[in-house]
């Protein structure tokens, strides 16, 4: 019976003991499993030094004590081969005695490894064993080499044979020796490294067991202990505040208890200020689409402008004829450019609320120059409207202001405002691309010079150009340029080009089309093969010129059919200027 008391009483003392916390087990599991693997990891270094002791020592030894033997058939058979050979071969003989040295030294540093490096005495002891064999051995090569250079040959075979080859025997034995032992060392080692293996192996089989079986138990007490939370919080969601805390956990669910009994009160009042603030964002969620519309539409137009201004540059030709349509992207009753330096109106569109030669729009210059230069522009009313003011500059108008304007009671929100400046921004970009398109586009083809078509213009004309009557080249030189500009300067060479220029040009007329193609050189270029039309054409300008200046000339025909390429073209026509160069100049030549 009092056994029975007390078992009873030690069993009420363990359930009255408060259990461990979830932090308590996660700290035990911790401990253990880091002592685990600090055992784990000790194992595995032992291991490791084993393995690499194993690697480094046992596995070279045997290495070089395999590279040995080698080495000694190696330097034997030289010196046999050596002793065999004749007097009259020297370079073989040379050869040789080369090969003996090498191998004879690569023995004896081996050697010295395997003294230095022995993991066990019993090795080092058979590695001295074969080292005093070879230095033996070696001495009597060095007594058959010399009797060989002295020409003592039968002495040297007689040497080699009886003298030298019981010592090969025994040196070779002595290794043959050391590499059983060195291999045997070697069987014996990875023996113990593969036993030591296993028992790493198996106490690391251990250390998972326990660690695994800890962390069972202690994911067994969580989900018990959420369990008993989930039903516990499940009875007082749905408003049953009776529910018994377990005594797991008192502080928290005496916390959780407070919290819920004032939750269920605020959530009432939570949902309807949700409902009235869901009701507010729809209204401005629609808001917002329906503006987002309107602002992706007018980035639509924008594209579609910018894409036809890509297509043809020349459709675009000036801000003007582009901004009627950015009046209409932004929403705007009315839109003013203006330019300055004197300030003046220069385009309009739509309802504006002055008169071009108002006051107001100075004012609203006025301001804008006074102010800091906003990033979204300056608003300004005007007359009950609502002016919006931003910098425009563009690469022909220059610097000046763009003003467009809305009715009083639309205004300029902010989303607005910046869509306006925005695009009114990419309209100046592409006012600027299409204006520096084409002036760079002109100036790719013409002479700044003389303001004629250039080299680069003619071949792309006579390549691309269809003349089914076929055409006349006639190429002009201005004589004595190089003088002209040595008495007068190169100011009155440039000015002598411009009157060849000039003068051809006018003597071309509109049946031709003249080039500068460089220096002194023009080219006209006629639709059709008249010789006499470009000697014609030749005579005006040289008239035109006369006295003060001499032109040569070279006249190149071609038919529809035997036009040829413009380079063989080209050179009949120079060609052909040449030769009335070498008679005298002055004078215009038809190519052959």
């Amino acid at each position: 019976m009092a056994s029975f008391h007390i078992r009873d009483r030690w069993k009420a003392g363990k359930s009255r003991r408060h259990p461990l916390s979830l932090l308590q087990w996660l700290a035990i599991f911790w401990i253990l499993g880091a002592s685990m693997m600090a055992i784990d990891l000790g194992g595995v270094y032992l291991i490791w030094r084993s393995e690499n002791h194993l690697s480094s020592q046992v596995v070279g030894y045997a290495h070089a004590v395999d590279s040995l033997q080698s080495q000694f058939y190696a330097y034997d058979g030289a010196l046999n081969m050596y002793v065999g050979l004749s007097p009259h071969a020297v370079s073989l003989r040379t050869a040789t005695l080369a090969a003996i040295e090498q191998h004879g030294a690569a023995v004896q540093r081996t050697l010295t490894l395997l003294l230095r490096t022995a993991p066990a005495p019993a090795l080092h002891s058979q590695a001295a064993t074969a080292a005093a064999l070879f230095k033996s051995y070696q001495a009597d090569a060095r007594l058959v080499l010399r009797d060989v250079q002295a020409g003592h040959l039968a002495a040297a075979q007689s040497l080699q044979e009886v003298g030298n080859d019981p010592r090969t025997t025994r040196v070779a034995g002595a290794m043959q020796r050391l590499d059983a032992m060195s291999n045997q060392r070697l069987q014996v080692s990875s023996t113990n490294v593969q036993q030591d293996g296993m028992v790493l192996l198996g106490l690391m089989s251990l250390a998972a067991l326990l660690v695994g079986g800890f962390a069972i138990e202690v994911r067994a007490r969580v989900r018990q202990s959420f369990a008993t939370v989930n039903a516990t919080l499940t009875r007082m969601l749905n408003g049953d505040f009776t529910a018994e805390i377990p005594e797991m956990a008192l502080g928290e669910f005496q916390t959780l208890r407070a919290t819920l009994r004032r939750a269920r009160a605020e959530v009432l009042r939570v949902m309807a200020e949700r409902d009235a603030v869901i009701a507010q964002q729809e209204d401005t969620i629609r808001l917002r689409v329906a503006e987002a519309d309107r602002h992706s539409r007018a980035l639509e137009d924008l594209l579609t402008v910018s894409h036809g201004m890509m297509r043809d540059w020349s459709q675009f030709s000036q801000a003007r004829k582009i901004l009627g349509p950015l009046v209409e992207l932004v929403g705007a009753n009315g839109v003013s450019l203006w330019g300055c330096e004197p300030w003046r109106e220069l385009f309009r569109w739509g309802d504006l609320p002055w008169d071009p030669l108002g006051p107001e729009p100075l004012r609203a210059q006025a301001a804008t120059l006074s102010r800091s230069e906003a990033l979204w522009g300056n608003l300004i009313p005007i007359n009950n409207h609502l002016v919006l003011v931003v910098r425009w500059r563009t690469h022909l108008s220059g610097r000046g202001l763009l003003a467009m304007v809305r009715w009083g009671e639309q205004g300029w929100p902010d989303p607005d405002r910046r869509l306006a400046v925005l695009i009114s921004t990419q309209v100046q970009l592409l006012s600027d691309n299409g204006s520096l398109f084409r002036e760079v586009q002109q100036r790719a083809v013409t002479d700044s010079l003389t303001g004629l078509w250039n080299r680069w213009q003619l071949w792309d004309d006579l390549h691309a150009q269809s003349r089914p009557l076929g055409m006349a080249l006639l190429l002009v030189d201005l004589d004595y340029l190089k003088q002209i500009n040595d008495t007068g300067g190169h100011q009155a060479g440039d000015d002598a080009l411009q009157r060849v220029a000039q003068a051809l040009r006018e003597a071309a007329g509109a049946g031709g089309k003249v080039y500068r193609i460089g220096g002194d050189e023009f080219v006209a270029v006629f639709d059709r093969p008249d010789a006499a039309a470009c000697q014609a054409v030749f005579a005006r300008t040289a008239a035109a010129l006369a006295p003060e200046f001499s032109l040569s000339g070279g006249i190149a025909l071609a038919s529809g059919s035997n036009a040829g390429e413009p380079e063989q073209l080209m050179r009949r026509a120079d060609a052909a200027l040449y030769r009335a160069k070498a008679a005298g100049r002055g004078q215009v030549a038809l190519a052959e």
